[in-house]
């Protein structure tokens, strides 16, 4: 009975048209925490409903702190499962807060979409510095007090 429910599964799911489209399952930014003097690299798996297929095109945008990644398959005309997975470098950011949207595309439409956001923080020497720099400017003052 299992085995037959398990069976059932596989075939609704690849004969169905919406699982054909790609989809996300896990978004990553590496390092995890990083600070605005690492690298940083997206790093984006997922699935697809076609046991042929290739991503065509990828697009990353950055406009003040809001990131967009957009990947663009194309594929074969047989169904399946396969796994996808992409990274893409974009290098060092300032410290702040950021937004970051990856969408995976099946021309024209949109198959997936997945919303994020993280930090960069500031160097961990840099703010050890700063504050022994304000700890120093407080005691500098509050000798001069005297």
């Amino acid at each position: 009975m299992r085995l037959e429910l398990l069976f059932i599964s596989l075939i609704l799911i690849l004969f169905s048209s919406d699982l054909k489209a790609a989809w996300i399952t896990d978004v990553q930014i590496i390092p995890d925490i990083p600070d605005f003097s690492d690298e940083i690299t997206i790093s984006v798996s997922g699935g697809i409903g076609y046991s042929e297929f290739s991503i065509d095109n990828v697009e990353f945008s950055m406009v003040g702190n809001v990131l967009k990644l957009d990947i663009f398959f194309t594929h074969g005309i047989h169904p399946g499962i396969g796994q996808w997975i992409h990274d893409e470098a974009i290098g060092c950011l300032m410290f702040g807060n950021y937004e970051l949207t990856v969408e995976t595309y099946d021309p024209p439409d949109i198959n997936d979409s997945c919303y994020m956001e993280f930090d960069v923080i500031p160097e961990p020497a840099i703010c050890t510095l700063f504050t022994v720099g304000l700890f120093a400017s407080l005691l500098r003052g509050h000798k001069s007090k005297r």
